[in-house]
């Protein structure tokens, strides 16, 4: 008898996760909520000094103003760790192309930032971000996806550069 309640226990947990699983790979996914909550995340922690917010948002392909950063992930936690930028996008509404693989916002900006005893305010005319769709897993085993910021765009010269070379030798499109 103690056995038979093993194996229905032991089948009603298979079964539980099995739903479990089921719904969570089949969930329907807001991409442009995931995108916003995404950049909402990554500016506050940037707010804070954090870089890993900000890092967990770009992708290994990043690039600003068509430049190959390189290996930029250091240089920006650097930058990020010295100066806690504060980014407000006017615009956060991304418009998904390209079958959904692509996004892009296209926004004004204003930036603010310390520089030691040096307090930096831009305001930035317009800043494209474009976003990729990549694979991920959630649970470490339930197979999604999650959007990463491949390329920003904007004009470089609304921030004095003293200033851009200060923080990062032209680092600066990390943000």
């Amino acid at each position: 008898m103690g056995k038979k309640i093993w194996i229905g226990l032991g089948l009603a947990v298979v079964l539980v996760l099995g739903i479990f699983i089921y719904r969570e790979a089949t969930a329907k996914v807001d991409d442009q909520k995931m995108i916003q909550d995404v950049l909402d995340q990554s500016l506050e922690a940037s707010k804070r000094g954090e870089p890993g917010g900000v890092l967990d948002l770009i992708s290994n392909q990043f690039t600003y103003n068509d430049q190959d950063a390189g290996s930029p992930r250091r240089q920006i936690a650097d930058v990020v760790r010295k100066t806690k930028p504060d980014v407000t996008f006017a615009n956060r509404r991304a418009l998904l192309i390209h079958e959904n693989t692509e996004a892009r916002i296209t926004t004004p900006a204003t930036l603010s930032f310390s520089l030691g005893p040096t307090k930096v305010d831009a305001k930035l005319e317009e800043v494209v971000l474009i976003f990729s769709r990549k694979p991920a897993m959630k649970y470490l085993f339930i197979p999604t996806h999650t959007w990463k910021l491949d390329k920003v765009y904007f004009d470089e010269s609304a921030i004095p550069s003293d200033v851009l070379s200060g923080i990062g030798g032209g680092m600066f499109g990390g943000f």
